[in-house]
């Protein structure tokens, strides 16, 4: 912007001039206006120019000589083919002569090459006597300083900006924290499912820029579970998914895989849009173990929201926690399961050695009474006395009696067939199929045909492979692999191999996998493997397992064969 002053008369003293140079002044003053970096045009008081010197000449891309030998309009013609503004660089020229004693400092911008910002001064000179004899004109070249100027002005509006941007951020990620908390403070005080999806449903209602969610389980066809409304009151509610178009078409798309199985903001319709009251909301999946297990349903009253990624990752956050909930929820319901089963199991086995201690005595009084009642049923069997026919059937009573004793103390055996691996392993291929399609694990089953059949427990060589099948699925849960099985006859046994292609074992973790409860796994409980080493080692085999980190792990067993002389089962 131009900055305008008034300059008064110049005063009658001369310049101080060293007598070193007294008499050499044109010299001097010409190698002045060689050296400077400034641009000086100096022009009478008509306007003609009298003095250019070389700057001049390059920054306005002119011959000096030409401007100080053409007329004042042909040397003005000339500048205005070089600036970006004719229109304002000529009415700059008509205000300063004008005013003769006017001062005027301003910016141009030149169109030369390179192209060039231009800090341009003029004021009026005046000799000894006061009297205006022309203008002095400066030119300085700021282009570079304009330049970092704007720079700094735009990385310190880019600063700004982030600066405003990590604000908005961390509040959001607080208000994303302390939902996290209140969804993990509701399953410490929750006693029931619906208590603990109300809890979570008000939790977390308006997260994001949300006002309401709903909370939805599957239950086979249908979902069900609490909804927080945008008054905050948390109501129950149940829906069809073949009556909810966008909540079917996210679930069988499979939209709930991708993108942190989070879809924000799509146009809601059907009887969960009239319950929530809103038409826009975000569709988030809970899962479980790679499964789609519920529903997370958040609505908007704010048209003007926008799908970015901190919404995304704030919404994954939360689900992640839910589901996180639910899991431990329906742990914890399992864990008391289980501790009811053991309590129930522990009497059983209080009972049942109640029961063998009976069991042996009654073996032992029946054992002594049949050795007293044998020659007393010998010595009526040769009498043929009929009035001794009643003591006869008391004597029978009393012998079936000891056979009951006796019977009581004879523990039950389990009974074991030739199992056929080929078919055992063709049974189990689709049982585990449905978990490797969801870990994109591909599954290749090897066996020899006419394997010879082995000795054991059908069911619990099929819960043995299982075991082994799913822990492998789980090692490449994260990237996908293959899952091969081979099997062979090895001598008299049958080796199976269970070979994956995940992460592998770590060296110090071989030597005690199958330790009851030893996981290297966050979810694990450490059984899988001692379950599958019991398994073996109770129909006289061996296992051992192979593992190189980063390449995969083979799991072996070998399991004793026999001579087919029974039916095989499978």
């Amino acid at each position: 912007m131009a900055k305008e002053t008034r300059r008064g008369l110049g005063s009658s003293s001369d310049i101080a001039i060293s007598p070193v140079v007294a008499g050499i002044e044109n010299p001097v003053i010409h190698s002045l206006l060689c050296a400077t970096d400034y641009g000086i045009l100096m022009t009478d008081s008509h306007g003609n120019d009298m003095l250019c010197n070389p700057r001049f000449g390059e920054l306005f891309d002119i011959n000096p000589e030409m401007v100080v030998h053409s007329s004042r309009e042909e040397v003005r013609r000339i500048a205005l083919t070089r600036v970006a503004d004719p229109d304002a660089f000529n009415e700059g020229l008509e205000r300063v002569y004008a005013d003769p004693s006017m001062e005027l400092e301003d910016e141009i911008e030149l169109t030369t090459h390179p192209p060039r910002i231009i800090r341009r001064y003029t004021a009026p000179v005046f000799n000894i006597h006061g009297d205006n004899i022309g203008r002095v004109w400066t030119f300085q070249d700021v282009t570079e300083n304009r330049r970092l100027q704007r720079e700094v002005a735009f990385y310190a509006a880019e600063l700004r900006r982030q600066l405003d941007q990590q604000r908005l951020d961390f509040l959001a990620t607080a208000g994303v924290l302390e939902s996290i908390n209140a969804v993990t403070g509701a399953l410490a005080v929750s006693t029931t499912e619906s208590d603990l999806l109300s809890g979570i449903a008000r939790s977390i209602h308006c997260l994001a820029g949300h006002d309401c969610v709903a909370l939805l389980i599957q239950h086979g066809g249908r979902f069900s579970g609490s909804a927080c409304l945008p008054n905050g009151r948390v109501c129950e509610v149940a829906i069809d998914l073949g009556k909810e178009p966008h909540l079917q078409r996210f679930v069988e798309d499979s939209a709930w895989i991708s993108n942190s199985g989070v879809n924000l903001y799509t146009a809601m319709e059907g009887s969960l849009a009239r319950v929530l009251g809103r038409s826009l909301g975000s569709v988030c999946a809970l899962t479980g173990e790679g499964e789609l297990t519920g529903l997370l349903v958040f609505g908007a009253s704010d048209t003007g929201l926008t799908q970015t990624v901190m919404n995304v990752a704030h919404v994954s956050a939360i689900c992640d926690q839910v589901s996180l909930a639910l899991r431990t929820y329906k742990l914890r319901l399992n864990l008391q399961s289980a501790y009811d089963d053991l309590r129930s199991a522990q009497k059983q086995m209080v009972e049942s050695a109640k029961l063998a201690a009976v069991g042996t005595l009654a073996a032992a009084i029946a054992h002594d009474i049949r050795n007293i009642m044998t020659p007393l049923q010998l010595e009526l069997m040769g009498n043929d006395n009929h009035d001794l026919g009643p003591i006869r059937a008391q004597v029978d009573r009393l012998s079936a009696l000891t056979h009951q004793l006796l019977a009581l103390s004879r523990p039950t055996a389990v009974h074991s067939g030739p199992v056929c691996i080929n078919e055992l392993l063709t049974h189990i291929r689709p049982l585990v199929q449905p978990q490797a399609d969801v870990d994109g694990v591909r599954i290749n089953l090897r066996v020899e045909k006419k394997l010879p059949p082995v000795c054991g427990s059908a069911s619990r060589l099929e819960h043995l492979f299982i075991n082994l099948f799913l822990n492998s699925i789980s090692a490449m849960a994260s990237e996908g692999g293959s899952l091969t099985v081979k099997a062979c006859n090895d001598e008299g046994s049958v080796r199976v191999d269970v070979i994956d292609t995940g992460k592998g074992i770590e060296p110090e973790h071989l030597p005690h996998i199958f330790e009851p409860f030893y996981t290297t796994r966050a979810n694990g409980t450490g059984l899988g493997l001692f379950s599958a080493k019991t398994i073996v080692e109770d129909h006289d085999g061996r296992i051992a397992v192979k593992s190189k980190i980063g390449k995969g792990s083979c799991f072996s067993i070998w399991l004793p064969i026999v001579t087919p002389e029974v039916n095989v089962s499978a």
